[in-house]
């Protein structure tokens, strides 16, 4: 398909693919799942359903398994279509370097995912809006190019990617010996990041635009913190900063609830991971 990338954020660094999946290849990903296994959406925290609530899941693979070998699934098409664009040569051919299985959702009506971190080795993401709605937010997203607009600018950066790189590795919860340790992903540490900040005047909302008969609030009209986004569209962000090869907790993001309005939220999720980050640097 004919598509166009857009910058909506420059730390994250987050781009728009706008058209990058056809109307017909969105409704193949939805049939897809609907055919699979779709159970109750757990996070990377082995029976935690709290964090991310009414919300089915399916995975479907990655790989190029289809009826008719010398034809790639619409999975692997758009594995290779991302990585192309979006990782450097010496990311794609090293040999760590690979992508996990498609994540499909299904968000209900007040469906949503807390404020999380995607973690390491997830050095790219990439969110697929499957029927148009959106709700993805980033609060701590500098979507000007001028760094004096950067809504983290109170705060000792180097003591938070400090804390944020040691704390991937502590016990989750703060500790006798350092009170602020503890591992600022899904609960109380990450959502204290976005405490105060509100979508759509602080970060980066990624909204859906709406059908034809549904007006948008002029609050999400022509407002550098707001990307608008159809059924699809797709976000495109990295986890990593490239001048440190350390986790960018700048990337720290959640899916809004779902409203009425709204109805049923579809997204897909790919994760490419890379375990040697040394080429990051």
């Amino acid at each position: 398909t004919n598509f166009t990338i857009e910058r909506v954020s420059y730390t994250p660094d987050a781009f728009v693919l706008r058209n990058f999946l056809t109307e017909s290849e969105c409704d193949e990903i939805q049939t897809m799942a609907k055919s699979s296994i779709m159970t109750q959406a757990e996070t990377i925290t082995q029976n935690d359903t709290s964090s991310r609530r009414n919300c089915q899941v399916a995975w479907l693979p990655s790989g190029s398994s289809t009826p008719d070998p010398t034809t790639p699934s619409l999975v692997a098409s758009l594995v290779a279509s991302a990585a192309n664009i979006l990782l450097s040569p010496g990311v794609l051919g090293h040999p760590s370097a690979g992508v996990e299985d498609l994540q499909v959702l299904k968000y209900g009506v007040g469906g949503e995912f807390v404020l999380h971190h995607d973690g390491e080795p997830r050095v790219l993401t990439v969110i697929y809006y499957v029927n148009g709605v959106g709700g993805t937010w980033f609060p701590l997203a500098r979507t000007s190019n001028d760094i004096r607009d950067d809504p983290c600018a109170d705060m000792n950066c180097d003591m938070m990617e400090e804390r944020f790189a040691s704390s991937r590795n502590a016990p989750s919860g703060p500790t006798v010996t350092d009170p602020n340790s503890g591992t600022p992903q899904n609960k109380s540490q990450a959502l204290d990041l976005g405490k105060d900040r509100k979508p759509g005047s602080d970060g980066l909302l990624v909204k859906g635009a709406g059908g034809k008969d549904q007006n948008l609030s002029e609050g999400y009209l022509n407002n550098e913190h707001v990307a608008l986004i159809r059924k699809g569209d797709a976000i495109a962000f990295y986890n990593y900063d490239d001048t440190s090869a350390r986790l960018n907790w700048k990337s720290l993001h959640c899916g809004l609830p779902t409203t009425e309005e709204d109805g049923d939220k579809w997204i897909a999720n790919h994760w490419f991971r890379l375990n040697d980050l040394t080429l990051l640097e």
